[in-house]
């Protein structure tokens, strides 16, 4: 099994600091407001001149950008980070920042400088370690949005080909605000493995877990099989699961009916007729999380995400918990299906 880290800032010096050069700000910031209240609408360019054509491949390959024929647009994660520019920018200039029409050279200048000094003062290695610690307490506003854009920037350039090809966009928009949060997970790829298979670190962080919440659309019996010992052992489990998996769930080799099901107090279903774009589960103790290829039909069982961090398990409980509170209870859908 190999690990990838996604988290060494020091050998993504030279991207990041092409990212936050006063050419790449200044290319992000010259995109139009956006009109919707969504992060889904792309906002097409009128025209980024040949001087910056260098700066905005650096965004398409990094994923803040994408381009189509001679346009650029913004990805979910430019958008983000455009929005958190304007924040910070806002809180350096002492002032809201209205519009692009606002900004100047010395204000590209200025935010670019910001968020590059981590490498020129004299405590940039305080900084460093900072960034990597769940205490740090923030001494200003500043700060803490300055920390929001170094965990987004470090999540993409650590795993660009990874983001490349699977299917992100499809969270809900606050997880993608927050996509941050999963900076210090680790990226775990066995090509040997696929869903049919055992996946013997999966049911390790099934059996330590006194709470399981989960989100998916896929089972296995021997997935089944161990979270039935942990359900004998006294952990709590709740799942989000699409109308599909819910129907089979009732018949072998999960439940024979759905009386066993209701044998276990510590067990619940919720079924969502929503699209859900991850495989997730976060326990009190883990995170994996999973995505679809950008078909977004096939799922990637190969390749997962996951951390032991307390910001990961809240960006994993949060996403579970939006997905509950948009589902029915399972019996609720069986008896609507007729299966009752």
């Amino acid at each position: 099994m190999m690990l990838t880290d996604n988290g060494n800032l020091i050998q993504c010096h030279d991207i990041v600091c092409r990212i936050f050069s006063p050419e790449s700000v200044s290319v992000l910031l010259g995109f139009p407001e956006e009109c919707s209240d969504n992060l889904n609408s792309p906002v097409f360019s009128k025209h980024i001149p040949d001087k910056f054509s260098e700066s905005a491949s650096i965004l398409v390959n990094f994923l803040i950008l994408k381009r189509a024929g001679g346009s650029y647009y913004l990805t979910k994660f430019g958008a983000v980070l455009k929005s958190k520019y304007f924040s910070l920018l806002s809180e350096l200039r002492g002032e809201n920042c209205i519009s692009y029409g606002d900004f100047s050279s010395e204000d590209f200048n200025l935010l670019s400088g910001y968020l590059l000094s981590v490498y020129d003062c004299q405590h940039s290695e305080q900084f460093l370690k900072e960034l990597y610690s769940e205490k740090t307490i923030f001494k200003s506003k500043r700060e803490g949005i300055r920390y929001d854009i170094y965990n987004l920037i470090l999540l993409i350039v650590g795993n660009p080909e990874y983001f490349m090809i699977h299917s992100y966009e499809s969270l809900p928009d606050f997880a993608v605000e927050n996509i941050g949060m999963l900076r210090s997970s680790v990226l775990i790829c066995d090509p040997t493995v696929n869903y049919k298979q055992n996946l013997v670190y999966y049911h390790e962080l099934l059996k330590e877990a006194d709470h399981i919440h989960g989100i998916s659309t896929w089972g296995t019996a021997d997935i089944s099989g161990t979270m039935i010992e942990c359900l004998k052992s006294g952990a709590k489990i709740e799942l989000v699961i699409s109308g599909e998996l819910a129907l089979k769930l009732v018949e072998p080799p999960y439940f024979n009916n759905v009386d066993e099901y209701r044998n276990f107090e510590n067990l619940r279903f919720f079924v969502t007729d929503e699209t859900i774009p991850v495989g997730l589960t976060v326990t009190d103790k883990d995170l994996s999380l999973g995505f679809y290829l950008n078909d977004r039909k096939t799922y990637d069982s190969i390749h997962d995400l996951v951390c032991k961090s307390d910001s990961c398990l809240r960006w994993g409980e949060e996403l579970f918990s939006y997905y509950k509170g948009r589902s029915m209870d399972f019996e609720e859908y069986l008896d609507i299906m007729g299966c009752l």
